[in-house]
């Protein structure tokens, strides 16, 4: 009897090994996928993540599950997702804050719950600028009005948002910082009671993505004073970009979609090219139109370096913040 010697053994598992991986990749996924939601159901990444769910399960065979995993402003579901094995079963849908929350931690002198570095971007999905806005008591009809009285009215000027260091705090806190001007924000538990609080007069102004406002606009309840991107905004296109107005500021609301660091690059490739044909599918844009969300999909290479760049922009605005109790 031929005895195979322990060197040849070894050489051909190594062999086996490497004609097996490529075919696992190839054969992924052979069971579901957990999309985690760090958020409650119906906030911007939820109402992206369902239908991009959909369109994957269709593309690769196999169900996508949305998992809400709210709490600590997302930091507890992201934590869940970049912890996770990186084998491409557990994946993120995150909005901006996703970014900020490491740092946010670290100036409050906590340990953070996850790093930036242990995620990595599929894909952006969406990217929104924020509309600013005053309520119809209030006498401004443009953004220099309101940035001429807070200069004279130092922290007088009030603004609501959805929590602190929110979508809708980052957006003022970057215009007040290019403007020098000091406003004082009025932290509330979500965008409804930040909007609802504008519309009482309980608080000057606020802001919100253009599908929500436009409908607060349009009735004449609110004012739409500036919009924080680069393009004229589709519904309104009277309304001027901070940019044009000669301010330093651009701020997205966006959505993204994550794996762990670690997830083999052919799986990478694999998600990212599927998500690329749902992203430009019909389906993906009847559900955007019914949720009065813009898509702004790019994908993983462009969008991990816009994301770098937009997480310097944004680590510096909460820097300048400070800590907010």
């Amino acid at each position: 009897m031929v005895r195979a010697s322990l060197p040849g053994m070894k050489t051909a598992l190594l062999a086996f090994l490497l004609l097996a991986t490529p075919a696992f990749a190839q054969d992924f996924p052979t069971r579901p996928v957990t999309i985690i939601v760090p958020y409650a159901p119906g906030g911007a990444a939820d109402i992206i993540a369902r239908p991009l769910a959909l369109g994957l399960e269709r593309e690769l065979k196999q169900p996508f599950l949305v998992a809400n995993r709210p709490g600590a402003s997302g930091a507890i579901g992201a934590a869940q997702a970049a912890n996770a094995a990186p084998d491409g079963y557990t994946l993120l849908a995150a909005v901006v804050q996703v970014s900020i929350l490491p740092d946010v931690d670290v100036l409050f002198g906590r340990t953070p719950a996850y790093r930036r570095e242990q995620l990595t971007g599929i894909a952006r999905l969406t990217a929104e600028p924020v509309v600013f806005m005053a309520g119809a008591q209030t006498p401004w009809r443009s953004i220099q009005a309101v940035i001429e009285d807070a200069r004279k009215q130092p922290g007088k000027i009030t603004y609501s948002t959805g929590g602190a260091y929110s979508g809708s705090h980052l957006p003022f806190a970057i215009l007040t910082q290019a403007a020098g001007v000091d406003m004082l924000a009025i932290p509330y538990k979500g965008g409804g009671p930040s909007m609802l609080a504008v519309l009482t007069g309980e608080v000057s102004m606020t802001s919100q993505t253009p599908g929500v406002a436009h409908g607060y606009v349009s009735s004449g309840k609110i004012r739409a004073l500036a919009h924080s991107g680069l393009q004229p905004l589709r519904n309104m296109p009277e309304v001027p970009s901070l940019r044009s107005l000669g301010y330093d500021a651009e701020f997205y609301l966006w959505a993204g979609f994550f794996a762990p660091r670690g997830v083999p690059e052919d799986i990478l490739r694999k998600l990212g090219a599927a998500t690329d044909r749902v992203m430009r599918s019909d389906a993906m844009r009847q559900a955007s139109i019914s949720s009065k969300t813009d898509l702004a999909y790019i994908g993983s290479d462009e969008f991990n370096k816009w994301w770098d760049a937009d997480t310097v922009r944004l680590a510096a605005t909460v820097r300048k913040i400070g800590k907010v109790e």
